[in-house]
């Protein structure tokens, strides 16, 4: 039998708290707290409630996991700065990947991450199993024209940033 070695267990443990992650930055997105940082100012926690009508001491756990995850700056006095991956989630960011993080908690988006599992146990057909975008979800988004909007903003957001990634990390030919 194989020894296991204590970092399995630690990168499993990030693998199930990958979740947890993603609803962290989704609430962060979703209350505007990356649209508050137009500058570098640090803010303090009692000012950002105040924009987004957040509670001030929930809003100071959020920001403090957001901190931790390397979204934003934890300063002293209560006070936050936005990070420059924290700017990947900002609306006017060029590079903007927070379309990507507002349909993950859409219903038939993730539903269609849960149906492989239905495909491998009762052999249904239609989720990621089959493909990318899976059958049954997308034929459903131009029925919803904000719900398409979206989906179309966050694949558009995905498709350039891994053209830039590819194009930067390809090996420049010497002339």
């Amino acid at each position: 039998m194989m020894a296991q070695h204590p970092s399995d267990a630690a990168a499993v443990l990030e693998l199930i708290r990958g979740h947890w992650r993603s609803q962290i930055v989704q609430a962060g997105v979703e209350i505007g707290v990356f649209e508050q940082f137009p500058g570098n100012t640090p803010l303090p926690v009692h000012t950002i409630a105040q924009r987004t009508g957040a509670d001030a001491h929930l809003l100071y756990r959020l920001l403090r996991a957001l901190a931790s995850l390397g979204l934003l700056l934890e300063l002293p006095e209560r006070a936050f700065a936005i990070s420059p991956m924290g700017r990947l989630l900002r609306r006017d960011d060029p590079r903007s990947l927070r379309e990507m993080v507002l349909p993950e908690d859409d219903r038939p988006h993730e539903a269609a991450w849960r149906q492989p599992m239905d495909a491998m146990t009762f052999g249904s057909r239609g989720g990621i199993a089959d493909g990318l975008v899976p059958h049954g979800f997308a034929p459903r988004l131009p029925r919803d024209a904000s719900r398409a909007r979206v989906f179309e903003q966050a694949s558009a957001s995905v498709s350039a940033f891994e053209m830039c990634a590819c194009a930067c990390a390809s090996p420049r030919r010497s002339r």
